[in-house]
């Protein structure tokens, strides 16, 4: 399993790791980084795929787990406000060892960055 991926994407930069092991649990952990000079609001999509069971995939209380919904479609997104240069960790765990935690080990999409007052950014 590859240790670590990013993504960018309008001065947000997502790292994506497996930060540790807590019995049979893997926490999925992201580094969501800003390099933008205001402040941004930032939504992330993270496949789960269709060979892990739902039930084996759970929001972490320690990794910002009131950001993040389940979408009817059964994904995983977050959304945040991150100030100018700001960043946040935030995660969730996979419950069955590293076979499913190796599955759900698949890039996230940045699905939109804008300025925190909802308007879009210039570039």
């Amino acid at each position: 399993m590859p240790q670590s991926l990013s993504v960018s994407r309008g001065g947000v930069r997502v790292h994506k790791s497996v930060l540790g092991q807590e019995g049979p649990l893997r926490l999925i952990a992201f580094v969501v980084e800003s390099e933008r000079a205001e402040s941004v609001s930032v939504r992330i999509r993270e496949e789960i795929p269709e060979d892990v069971p739902r039930s084996a995939v759970g929001l972490h209380e320690d990794y910002e787990a009131d950001s993040w919904r389940v979408t009817e479609d059964g994904h995983l997104e977050y959304g945040r406000e991150l100030p100018p240069g700001g960043s946040a960790v935030a995660g969730y765990f996979v419950r069955g060892g590293e076979e499913l935690a190796r599955h759900c080990f698949v890039t996230p999409s940045i699905e939109d960055v804008r300025r925190a007052d909802g308007a879009a950014l210039s570039t």
